[in-house]
């Protein structure tokens, strides 16, 4: 019998006496698709990848092995079989063996016929929505091989005066609300000034013609931003305490009484500032104001090239991370909060999605360890030492497990391109 069908046979046959027979053959199936595709796309043998992908479980599924055990049975089963059964040649032979018994050290490359069956089995796994952490650095591989080249694609100018002028505009939303100071609103009003800060950041390099007018800007958003500063902080800790279930009815009422000082603060800056008044006469004159000839900006000053620059720059600092601290984490992300915030606003377009992916992730959880060492911080310097916050701290310690995994998944990635 010819090596592929008997191989295909016999992991059918397994599969369907196995105490998961639904799982074990849907997985069976989606690992030769994969595997197949890889093989093309790789120029490899597509029957030896077959081969691989047939075998590669039935450790598990006839030898009744558990956990990463199973590559090693499955690889000797496979081996002995393919010897006795069929003509295959020793070399042979051995690569299939080889493969079946590494596919579970997927934190490790080996060589190519060993990397095939591991991203097949960890697209499997993705697609059947049992990623697990080494599925996860098997992917990025994955996705890491796949980008050749990193450009960045800026959509002309017009279109960022435009978006610049919404941002302006939301700034000046609910200012009346009752609602002024809840969550949402405090969140919505420091994204707004984030994205204005970025794009005016580039339209004060721009446009020479408008630089103080651009500046002074700059200066009011500046001043907004601090004063959003503490409610923000305000709302994350004390959501963070909610969702614990906890009862810490002092932590509760200091938290409230640092909102109370700093929206008084908020409300003296307004007043002093004249501040709405300011951004509203900004949008009046905005498009009479604004120089930017957008036909020529993206050419004279290279912008595709230069961001593309800047990225390659960003893959350098968070691939050389020494993966030690969330403050590390923390500069990386307001380096790429730039790129983050451009693509969220649709002024730029990256080559492959995952690296915006890449970005989104490490930013997220960059951002929430960030919060947990705001926590942690108000904690140790303003609570009564004698008050009972263990479960508290070990809670906050689970979640900084978690989320440290998440920064070093997307700096294992950012490592592969750069090696790439």
């Amino acid at each position: 019998m010819k090596p592929v069908k008997l191989l295909k046979a016999v992991s059918k046959k397994y599969a369907k006496e196995s105490a998961d027979s639904a799982f074990e053959l849907s997985h069976r199936k989606h690992v030769a698709h994969y595997s197949k595709k890889l093989a093309k796309s790789r120029n490899l043998d597509a029957n030896l990848a077959l081969l691989i992908a047939y075998g590669h479980d039935l450790g598990r599924t006839k030898e009744g092995f558990i956990g990463k055990g199973h590559a090693l049975a499955g690889s000797n089963f496979c081996s002995s079989l393919l010897k006795n059964e069929t003509h295959l040649s020793n070399k042979k032979i051995k690569k299939v063996a080889k493969a079946i018994s590494l596919h579970s050290k997927k934190k490790i490359i080996d060589d190519s016929y060993c990397e095939l069956i591991k991203d097949a089995d960890s697209l499997a796994h993705y697609k059947e929505g049992l990623i697990s952490e080494d599925d996860w650095a098997e992917l990025y591989r994955v996705y890491a091989s796949k980008i050749n080249s990193i450009d960045i694609k800026v959509s002309p100018i017009d279109n960022w005066h435009e978006v610049w002028k919404k941002n302006l505009e939301s700034l000046l939303e609910d200012i009346d609300s009752q609602d002024i100071y809840s969550p949402s609103w405090v969140h919505k009003k420091r994204i707004a000034i984030r994205q204005l800060k970025i794009i005016n950041k580039y339209f004060i390099k721009l446009d020479k013609r408008n630089k103080e007018f651009l500046k002074s800007l700059n200066s009011l958003l500046n001043t907004y931003f601090h004063s959003l500063e503490n409610p923000r902080k305000y709302f994350v800790l004390t959501e963070f305490v909610k969702c614990l279930n906890l009862d810490l009815e002092e932590l509760q009422l200091m938290l409230e009484g640092d909102l109370a000082e700093s929206t008084q603060e908020i409300e003296i800056i307004l007043k002093d500032n004249d501040i709405y008044s300011k951004l509203d006469h900004l949008i009046e004159i905005s498009s009479e104001k604004l120089f930017l000839p957008s036909d020529k900006i993206i050419k004279k000053y290279k912008l595709d090239a230069i961001w593309t620059k800047d990225y390659n720059n960003l893959i350098d600092i968070i691939a050389n991370s020494e993966n030690e601290s969330n403050y590390d984490f923390h500069d990386a992300r307001i380096i790429g909060k730039k790129f983050k915030y451009l693509y969220d606003l649709n002024l730029i377009d990256f080559s492959s999605k995952h690296l915006y992916k890449s970005i989104a992730d490490f930013h997220k959880a960059s951002g929430d360890l960030h919060d947990i060492d705001d926590l942690y911080n108000y904690l140790n310097n303003y609570l009564d030492s004698e008050l009972n916050i263990d479960e508290l701290f070990l809670s906050m310690n689970h979640e900084e497990e978690g989320l440290y995994e998440k920064c070093s998944r997307v700096i294992f990635f950012y490592k592969l391109l750069k090696r790439n």
